[in-house]
């Protein structure tokens, strides 16, 4: 069950740092994976309150491994890591970029024919990408560490 859940939670966040900047807006993004930073630690606190009434008062003792392991704990980190990082990747990598390139384009278009200025603009899009496959490959290595190192 484990390895289901690493491997959806890559996809997830392949799916949204490569595919959903092109289907919604910076905006719209921003919203939803700020919600997602926000909500995730009260929906744990709600499944721990409601997996522990539960147990305690309505004897639900088959659900006493789900709630002493690490599962709600992996869940929540996992959803946490997917909406820091890929905010991390809109505010910081992709903005950056963006800034570096219009300052440019404004302050410095004397020189916009020189490299290194004249490589980034052109290839300003494939920066981003750079930046987004780097982060993805670590995350790769985050999640397995949350589903399966963790004790």
């Amino acid at each position: 069950m484990r390895i289901f859940f690493c491997i959806f939670f890559i996809i997830l966040y392949a799916f949204i740092s490569f595919k959903a900047p092109f289907l919604y807006t910076k905006k719209k993004l921003y919203i939803i994976l700020g919600l997602n930073l926000v909500l995730s630690p009260i929906l744990y606190l709600l499944l721990a309150v409601f997996f522990g009434i539960l147990i305690k008062y309505m004897n639900f003792s088959i659900l006493i491994g789900f709630y002493k392991s690490n599962f709600i704990t992996c869940l929540l980190m996992s959803l946490i890591m997917v909406s820091f990082f890929n905010l991390f990747i809109l505010l910081i990598a992709d903005n950056l970029v963006d800034v570096l390139v219009d300052f440019h384009q404004k302050n410095n278009a004397s020189n916009l024919n020189k490299n290194p200025i004249k490589y980034v603009i052109e290839n300003k899009e494939k920066i981003k990408q750079f930046y987004r496959i780097l982060i993805f490959l670590a995350s790769i290595f985050m999640f397995y560490a949350i589903w399966f190192k963790m004790e």
